[in-house]
Parts: structure tokens; C-alpha cells; sequence
């Protein structure tokens, strides 16, 4: 095994080490996913493997996706050559065939070959038809603020209300499965009524559901001496209007249910804050609250938000062509109220410090973001925030009701968190008189806050993996720039004042240690080797340069020698391109060079010598990333031990087998669990 391969099977295997295979952050708005439904997602798709594709932290299953699109503000992507295969469309117009295996921060992969990220503008699976996009004409046809009948008229549209059903001849039945927010499609093309006949961009719009949410979240700690409260309550009157699209179902591109984008129309947010800190040396007061009226269209930026009502009308899993389950008569919904980015509230505060010097006051102001609601659990997610509902919401049949409630406590970092989420809303066609219910507790407290935390974690684990690979392509990419100008930089070297070069080269090399990351065995032994020889060659020459280097000619074991010192400044050269940092040092040689060289050759070089100086800092930054990956990958070891101890006592107190939390327990050495 040579010295190159030494190191490089090192580095690999470090990094098998690390992640033995990589599973997949603000999202950013030029990449999108055009699933086979016809929905259009936006974001920074971070990576694909053979069955996925993760854009932002969401992950899609192959089976959903139609297009993936790269840095391109479009929605519609060309033309496809062959459907029966993976295409990946270039950037110069061509297209290369291929199954699709992997794509990351720096480039797409399919069998047999791999191109630059930045040169891919458009990815076609096999196999995916694309339903029609929301803003063409869909199947369902609504009469905005109707309501639906139950039974069919003259060829009229299906209503709007959601036990209303689809239209049909005189005297039919349509159908009542519209899932209990929108009615269904139309049973014969008839007379399209007089709104609702063209969907508008972003779904056709339709009900408007009403009702109150109300979040409280409490901080605290104490100690000796000390105590900290924080305390932050959410009061929101929700006004959510319906915009309604068709579920597609691939490839016949047939309707197969609903999905509803709830949007804000008139949603009043009222949020109070305080902080009540105490200490020996001082103290802190904060209280502030604002209130916010919030109407958003589908698709405005500038507000964090996810809530949607999906419907199944099919009898059929919807798992193959949405990616979770819908139970047909039981609506499924998330509500998620909107993170304004920018709107904030005002907060004073009083603050003192007590020391010899007597009492301090102090006074200032601060924004505060309003507070949010995160109910029911994301299909594809899961809850991985500890703040977020652990629980599956739907809407029974066609009650035109989302009631429910749920209380979440858990510590962290020395803190105790509290948090309590209550809710209720009704369509506008049904009577919607409850006050938000108050939530169960769970007298076996549950493994749900351990498996929140441990999942933000593995998601913070998962984005410091996707910056690592990102920072490897960025270095590959770089060094690949270098390459060519290579052999000029070793001409260069050899031939700038003879030995000079060659004494520079290895006093350079001699003066830092060999970089082997988690060398070991056979590996470090061949290191030293390395190292050993270059310090007798460094010694001859130093000899000889206090001599007359033409002798050399006369002598065929220094002559040898000499080829020998050549050989080791070429490997110098090529197996650590100036990761040692000594630009400076090359380029000063290049500078004072009276070799006969055309300064072709020598602009060549000091390219070779600044990109690769380059290259070593992304190195530097992969390296420190790498140190970072460890660290979280301990802290997330633990976490995974307090989800295991969390299911261990869960089961103790729930009188079940305590083997269901084998899967959970973390590998390595961990104590047992106390009684």
C-alpha cells in the first residue's frame, strides 16, 4: 500500500466512522419539487438518496416526485425525452439517462456517472406523470359561501359546504364523501356555476372557519439564592379561509380526494410576555404585549406557516401517492398559525445589580416575536420539536370540527418547560359554541418529550452532515480547479535555483507533521517510514548544497541520490498540495526564480499555489465541522439513552413488557435503567 492510498482509505474510513450512511435548514426559495399530485414545493432541497428527497427538513418518498428542480425559479420544467428512464436535464440544453442515486450541496449522482450540482437544472423520475399544476382548471367545482345538498339538481356544481356532494343528472344522488370541508366533484359535465368555475392560483377558495386557539408556555429554574421565570401566553381569534385543490393520484392522473390550504382572513393574535428573574447580585423585569390582525394569500413570503386539511375519498392507503396515510371519513389537519418574520412587539424591561458600590438601575427595551401554535402531527416529520402536538388530528366525518388540546413539560439545560395548547374551530355552515377543551395529562408522563428532544438533535445531526458533504464538494471542487496547473508548479519547483527549491520543499514538509487523520497500525507505521527518509534526503542535500552541484554528473550514486531528493519534492507536491499553508512561502520562490522559465509556465504555478492554498482552508472548515459532528453525535447518544429510560418507565408504570424499548436503547456500554 502506498502512502497516497494509506491516507485516503483513512480519511474514508473516518468518515465511515462518522456516518456509515448519511440519512439526507432556513429553506431558500430557488429549488422545488413537483410531486406527481401536482403540487409545487419550494425550498432548498439539501439531499436525495435512491428513495427520497429532502427539501428544507421535510423528506418526500421517490414515489410522490415527479420533477426535482435546481436553483430555477420555474415551475414548469421541459420536455421529457423518455419516461421509462431518469433523466437529469443539463444547464447546456442536453440530457444523460440514468437512475438517480444520490444528490447533495455538491453534485447529482446516477448510475455510472455524476455531474456538478450547478451545471443540473431539472431531474425527471421514471415512470411520473404530473397531474395538471394548481393554477389550471381542477375537478372540483365549488360555489363560494354555498351549501352543498345532498342530492343532485338541474346539472348544477357539487356545494361548497362540506356535507355537500358532487352534482349530477336530475334526480341522482351525488355523492356525500367531500370529507366534511368541500363538496364533491361533479357527477355529469353540466352548467358550471357562476363562481368557482375557474380555480384561483394557490386552490379555489371556499369556507371560512372560525374559533379560538390559546397557548401558554412557562419557563423556570431555581437555585440557591436565584430563580427565573418566563412566562409567554397566546390568545388567538382564527379566521382560516379554505383554498381547495385535488388530491392526484399517479400515473392515470386520476382525482382521488381533497387538500385545503387554510389561510389567515382577519386572524387576531394577542400576545402577552413577562420575565420575572431574581438573583443575589440583581434582578430583571419584562413585560410587553402586542396584537396583530394577519389576512395572507396562498404563497405570500414572509410568514412561516403550515395549514392544510387533507381528505381521502378513495378507499385505498394514500401512502404510495402522498406519502402518509388518510383514513377515508376522517380528515386529517395540521394547523400551524403564522411566524410573522418581521412583525414584533415592544417589551420593557427593568433590570438592577446590587454590589458594594449599593443598588443599580437600569432600563431598556426589547422585541418580542408573537407566540405560535403547532397542532397536530406533521405526516411526513413527525412531532420533532418538544413544542409540538405528539398527536394525529382529524376531523370527524363531516362535523365541520377541529376540538382538541394537549399539555407538554419536559427539562432541558436546567430549565423546566411548560407548555399547553387548546383549540376550537368550526366551519362557517356549523354551530361553533365550545370553549377550547382543557388537556389530559398523562399519569405515566410518556415518552413523548424524550422523543422530541432526541429528534432535534438527530435533525441538528442530519444539517451538520449535509454542511460537512457541502464543505468536502466545495474542497474537491477546488482542487480539481488546481489540477491542471500541477505539473507546471512542479516544474517550476524543480527548476527555480536547483536545490534551493528542493531544500525550501523539504524543510517545509520536514517542519510540519504529516496530516493523517485517525491514522493507525499500518498506516502510522508507513507515515514514519515516509518521514524517516525524508530526513536522510534532507540531510544529504544540505550536504551537497555546500558543494559543487555539477559534480553530481560524476558521481552516479549521488546522481541517484538526487532522483531519489527529485522523486520526494514531486511527492511533496502531489500528496499534500500545500496543505501546510506555506503559500506565501512558494510564491516568494516563484517571485525570485531565475530559471529560464516562459511566464506562462510560471503565472501556471502560482495559480496551482493560490487555488490549493484556497482548497486548504475548505479543508480547514470541513475539519472543524468534522470536530462538531462528534460533539453533537455524543450529545445525541445521550438524548437517545433519556428516550430509552423515558420508554423504560413509561412501561414499568404502564404494566407492559419493557422489551418494546429495546430497539430505542443507544449501542455502546449504558448502565441499567433504576427501578
Amino acid at each position: 500500500m502506498t502512502f497516497a492510498s494509506a491516507m485516503q482509505l483513512s480519511a474514508l474510513a473516518l468518515l465511515a466512522q462518522i456516518h456509515p450512511a448519511p440519512p439526507r435548514l432556513n429553506p431558500q426559495s430557488h429549488d422545488v419539487l413537483i410531486l406527481r399530485s401536482g403540487d409545487a414545493h419550494k425550498g432548498l432541497i439539501k439531499v436525495c438518496d435512491s428513495d427520497s428527497c429532502t427539501l428544507g427538513t421535510v423528506p418526500y418518498t421517490r414515489e410522490v416526485i415527479a420533477w426535482i428542480g435546481l436553483a430555477t425559479d420555474s415551475v414548469k420544467p421541459p420536455a421529457v425525452k423518455d419516461a421509462s428512464e431518469d433523466e437529469v436535464h443539463l444547464r447546456d440544453g442536453s440530457i444523460e439517462k440514468g437512475h438517480l442515486v444520490g444528490l447533495s450541496l455538491g453534485e447529482v449522482d446516477i448510475e455510472g456517472d455524476s455531474f456538478d450540482r450547478e451545471n443540473v437544472e431539472w431531474i425527471h423520475l421514471a415512470g411520473a406523470l404530473v397531474a395538471p399544476p394548481q393554477t389550471t382548471t381542477t375537478t372540483i367545482t365549488t360555489t363560494e359561501g354555498g351549501s352543498g345538498g345532498k342530492s343532485g339538481g338541474d346539472k348544477t356544481t357539487g356545494g361548497g359546504s362540506g356535507g355537500g356532494g358532487g352534482g349530477g343528472d336530475k334526480g341522482k344522488q351525488g355523492s356525500s364523501s367531500g370529507g366534511g370541508s368541500s363538496g364533491g366533484s361533479a357527477g355529469d359535465k353540466g352548467t358550471q356555476g357562476s363562481s368557482g368555475d375557474h380555480p384561483k392560483p394557490g386552490g379555489q377558495r371556499g369556507h371560512l372557519w372560525s374559533g379560538q386557539i390559546h397557548v401558554r408556555t412557562r419557563v423556570t429554574t431555581s437555585d440557591s439564592g436565584s430563580s427565573m421565570l418566563t412566562e409567554q401566553e397566546t390568545d388567538i381569534t382564527a379566521h382560516l379561509r379554505e383554498f381547495i385543490s385535488p388530491l392526484i393520484r399517479p400515473p392515470r392522473g386520476e382525482r382521488y380526494g381533497t387538500i385545503i390550504d387554510l389561510e389567515p382572513e382577519g386572524t387576531e393574535i394577542h400576545t402577552d410576555y413577562t420575565v420575572n428573574d431574581t438573583f443575589t447580585s440583581g434582578g430583571n423585569q419584562c413585560h410587553g404585549s402586542g396584537n396583530l390582525t394577519l389576512t395572507l394569500q396562498p404563497g405570500q413570503e414572509g410568514y412561516g406557516r403550515a395549514q392544510w386539511i387533507w381528505i381521502n375519498d378513495a378507499a385505498d392507503d394514500t401512502t404510495p401517492w402522498i406519502g402518509f396515510p388518510i383514513v377515508r371519513g376522517k380528515p386529517r389537519y395540521i394547523l400551524d398559525t403564522p411566524a410573522p418574520s418581521a412583525d414584533k412587539f415592544s417589551v420593557d424591561c427593568h433590570s438592577w445589580t446590587v454590589d458594594a458600590g449599593g443598588r443599580k438601575e437600569y432600563s431598556h427595551t426589547k422585541e418580542q416575536p408573537f407566540g405560535i401554535a403547532l397542532i397536530g402531527k406533521n405526516p411526513l416529520t413527525g412531532c420533532a420539536q418538544p413544542v409540538c402536538d405528539p398527536e394525529v388530528r382529524t376531523i370527524d366525518g363531516a362535523s365541520g370540527r377541529m376540538h382538541g388540546a394537549f399539555h407538554r413539560s419536559w427539562d432541558e439545560n436546567g430549565f423546566h418547560h411548560e407548555r399547553q395548547v387548546r383549540w376550537s374551530l368550526c366551519r362557517d355552515d356549523v354551530p361553533c359554541k365550545d370553549e377550547p377543551p382543557e388537556p389530559e395529562t398523562n399519569p405515566c408522563g410518556g415518552t413523548a418529550i424524550a422523543d422530541g428532544l432526541l429528534q432535534v438533535c438527530e435533525n441538528e445531526e442530519v444539517a451538520l452532515i449535509n454542511k460537512m458533504n457541502s464543505k468536502w464538494s466545495e474542497y474537491q471542487k477546488t482542487r480539481r480547479e488546481a489540477d491542471p496547473h500541477q505539473s507546471d508548479f512542479v516544474k517550476a519547483m524543480l527548476a527555480c535555483t536547483g536545490w534551493d527549491a528542493a531544500q525550501l520543499a523539504l524543510e517545509v514538509i520536514m517542519a510540519a507533521d504529516i496530516p493523517l487523520i485517525g491514522a493507525e497500525g499500518e498506516v502510522a507505521a508507513e507515515a514514519k517510514e515516509v518521514k524517516e527518509q525524508l530526513e536522510l534526503i534532507n540531510k544529504f542535500m544540505k550536504a551537497l548544497y555546500n558543494g559543487d552541484p555539477l559534480a553530481l554528473a560524476k558521481k552516479p550514486a549521488e546522481l541517484k541520490n538526487l532522483q531519489m531528493l527529485a522523486e520526494a519534492v514531486k511527492q511533496f507536491v502531489e500528496l499534500y498540495h500545500l496543505d501546510q499553508g506555506n503559500a506565501e512561502a512558494f510564491l516568494e520562490k516563484l517571485d525570485q526564480c531565475n530559471a529560464p522559465l516562459s511566464q506562462e509556465t510560471i503565472s501556471s504555478a502560482q495559480s496551482y499555489i493560490l487555488t490549493m492554498a484556497r482548497a486548504f482552508e475548505q479543508f480547514d472548515e470541513y475539519s472543524k465541522i468534522v470536530n462538531d459532528l462528534r460533539s453533537k453525535n455524543d450529545e445525541c447518544l445521550k438524548k437517545q439513552w433519556d428516550a430509552y429510560v423515558a420508554c423504560v418507565q413509561t412501561a414499568r408504570c404502564q404494566k407492559t413488557p419493557e422489551s418494546a424499548c429495546d430497539s430505542r436503547r443507544p449501542p455502546g456500554d449504558w448502565p441499567d435503567v433504576p427501578e
